[in-house]
């Protein structure tokens, strides 16, 4: 799986790896969703005239798509997954701790009952920080 530049073709990306991984038991699943859902179908047109705002605001989406696609391969247990998320540039942007502990859930045997911490943290982050980035605009 290669990503582009593009962070909309990015997200569509990361949307279709994911699709397959919803834990549906979840009972935070649903506001998380709904916090993600308010960040992705933000129009950058219509939430700032600055460019580089506007940037940010996109790249800070995909990277909100792309820590909640680690997140549900992590918590899945699907190894072959991870790897090929890790594999892409866009992993360079996660925090350190993330990725290693990314790299060792590659190699837990999904018996595991390890819970991803520093990526459910990382993403919990990520979403308010879009979130409230939105309501500042």
């Amino acid at each position: 799986m290669a990503f582009s530049n593009d962070a909309t073709t990015d997200i569509a990306i990361v949307h279709d790896v994911a699709a397959a991984r919803r834990w549906p038991d979840d009972p935070h699943a649903s506001r998380v969703d709904a916090d993600v859902a308010r960040v992705e179908s933000s129009d950058p047109a219509q939430l700032t005239l600055d460019p580089l705002l506007a940037e940010a605001q996109r790249r800070l989406r995909g990277d909100v798509a792309f820590a909640r696609a680690i997140l549900e391969a992590m918590i899945a247990h699907e190894p072959i997954a991870i790897r090929a998320l890790l594999a892409t540039p866009a992993a360079l942007r996660l925090p350190r701790p993330v990725r290693e502990e990314a790299q060792l859930f590659a190699r837990l045997s999904r018996d595991s009952l390890r819970a991803p911490m520093q990526a459910l943290q990382h993403h919990h982050r990520m979403v308010r920080l879009a979130v409230s980035g939105r309501s500042a605009v």
